[in-house]
């Protein structure tokens, strides 16, 4: 009886010990069984974790997940092992939908970033800013403009990275308006203007205010406006490359009223006498005062208030202010009873027609009255008096003379 026993295997071998292999990734191992005629060459294939490793019955392996694990080639009662270790498969490149990013304070936008190959094991994105004080980003990748600057926003998956350029600028004003656009003043008086900036976030709502004539009117930084002088002047409001506008017109300050110290006055032929006219308010922009008289031919008015009495009658005085006026009552009568005072200082000396009044200056005040009451002279001392023949009263500051002219 022959019995024969099959030629059993004494080694086997594979061609690799350690093998590396990135997730999804498939590699043949290959085994050598000695010596070569053995019986049966049947090589089983087994893995020690399927998880993470498996093998077909042609070696084939094929990386699972993430980790370490053994495959064992058997023939008859040899085997043989290789280590493999599956690797991530790692981003090889990551990049942003923008590279470059403006937006104004409180404005929001949504960064998004592409990390290839699309089978990359972890795609987790990383978001960071270079600078949370001017914007700041959140793992979502939503990007929010904190304060006026520039920032980059960094993208990271693995070791690859991406960034984005943020500049954030202000808000700035779409609109100013005024609560007046035109405004009237009297000289002197005050106003504020109030300035109103849309939108209301405004990064600076700064208002800078301005005249265009400081000699008229005046603005401060508050937008109070002050009249200096009559006429017109524009001021403006401007807020960034935003304006508005007020026109201001600055009127004077009108007389209210005006009165005179005497409403009634009674004067003689040839005397003179002053009124005085006051004018309210007291801060009135023109107290100038204009004189005139109903009746030149009885009572005159110099542009000072004083009156002369010229013939017997009445005649009315008015002072005129603005549009407000007043007046006196002027009544003229006739010289009688005169009393002759002299002075020791003062002579009259006649020299044919020719009168002089010796004594007497430039500045003292002469009137000379004929003998009907006319008045031939009223004003300060001259040097001479041509005079025709007649009797004449002459009146010099509070004496009196009865001259004869032969």
């Amino acid at each position: 009886k022959v019995t024969v026993n099959p030629i059993l295997a004494e080694s086997i071998t594979l061609d690799k010990t350690e093998l590396t292999l990135t997730i999804g990734a498939c590699e043949k191992l290959t085994a050598t069984v000695l010596p070569e005629d053995v019986t049966d060459k049947t090589v089983t294939w087994s893995t020690s974790d399927a998880s993470i490793a498996t093998v077909d019955n042609e070696g084939n392996v094929t990386a699972i997940s993430v980790g370490e694990a053994v495959i064992t080639a058997t023939c008859d009662d040899k085997s043989a092992t290789c280590k493999v270790t599956v690797n991530p498969i790692l981003a090889e490149s990551i990049t942003f939908d923008k590279s470059e990013l403006t937006l104004t304070i409180g404005a929001s936008e949504k960064l998004t970033a592409t990390v290839l190959p699309e089978d990359v094991t972890d795609k987790t994105v990383t978001w960071s800013t270079s600078d949370a004080a001017i914007a700041t980003v959140d793992n979502e990748g939503n990007v929010t403009a904190i304060l006026v600057g520039e920032a980059t926003i960094t993208a990271t998956c693995g070791d690859k990275s991406a960034t984005c350029k943020v500049t954030v600028n202000p808000i700035l004003a779409e609109s100013i308006a005024l609560g007046k656009t035109e405004l009237t003043l009297t000289i002197g008086a005050s106003e504020k203007l109030t300035a109103t900036v849309l939108p209301e976030d405004v990064t600076d709502k700064t208002v800078t205010w301005s005249t265009s004539d400081a000699t008229i009117a005046t603005v401060d930084a508050e937008g109070n406006v002050k009249a200096i002088s009559v006429g017109e002047a524009t001021i403006t409001a401007t807020c960034g490359d935003k304006s508005a506008t007020c026109k201001v017109t600055v009127n004077p300050i009108l007389a209210e009223s005006i009165t005179l110290d005497k409403t009634e006055l009674t004067l003689t032929i040839g005397a003179c006498e002053k009124l005085t006219a006051t004018v309210l308010p007291e801060d009135v922009t023109d107290k100038t005062v204009t004189w005139s008289t109903s009746d030149a031919a009885i009572a005159t008015v110099d542009t000072e208030g004083n009156v002369t009495a010229i013939s017997v009658g009445e005649a009315v005085i008015t002072a005129t202010c603005g549009e407000i006026s007043t007046s006196c009552r002027v009544i003229v009568e006739k010289i009688s009873g005169i009393v002759f005072v002299s002075a020791d200082d003062i002579n009259i000396v006649v020299n044919g027609n020719e009168l002089t009044i010796k004594g007497a200056t430039s500045e003292d005040k002469v009137t000379i009255v004929r003998q009907d009451g006319a008045v031939i002279y009223s004003g300060n001392n001259r040097e001479s008096y041509p005079l025709v023949r007649g009797l004449y009263i002459i009146l010099v500051n509070d004496a009196t003379y009865k001259v004869v002219i032969n």
